[in-house]
């Protein structure tokens, strides 16, 4: 959680950043009770570092920062794969332990 709000400590207020946390939190936790209401467990804080990112919104604020865009392509890209091949190689869930 310090990583990801350190990334974006000048993009929201300490208010906005916990209405950040707060909404994605709750929206993650629903739509796995909803989607996925097998899944036993979920280890991790992408969704809101994706809901951090703003995706769009953050490529019109800048349209013209190339690091804006290359993060935004490969968060595409990465929930892309994911969707539809499965989870990226080497990380956690796609690696068997023995």
């Amino acid at each position: 959680m310090l990583i990801v709000g350190l990334l974006f400590a000048r993009e929201y207020s300490g208010r906005q950043w916990l209405l950040v946390l707060a909404v994605s939190t709750i929206a993650t936790g629903l739509g796995f009770l909803l989607l996925e209401p097998g899944l036993a467990r979920y280890v991790g804080f992408s969704g809101v570092l994706h809901a951090a990112w703003r995706g769009p919104r953050g490529v019109a604020a800048r349209p013209r920062d190339t690091l804006t865009w290359t993060v935004t392509a490969l968060f595409a890209a990465k929930l892309g794969w994911e969707h539809l091949v499965g989870p990226l190689p080497f990380t956690s869930s796609s690696l068997s332990c023995r």
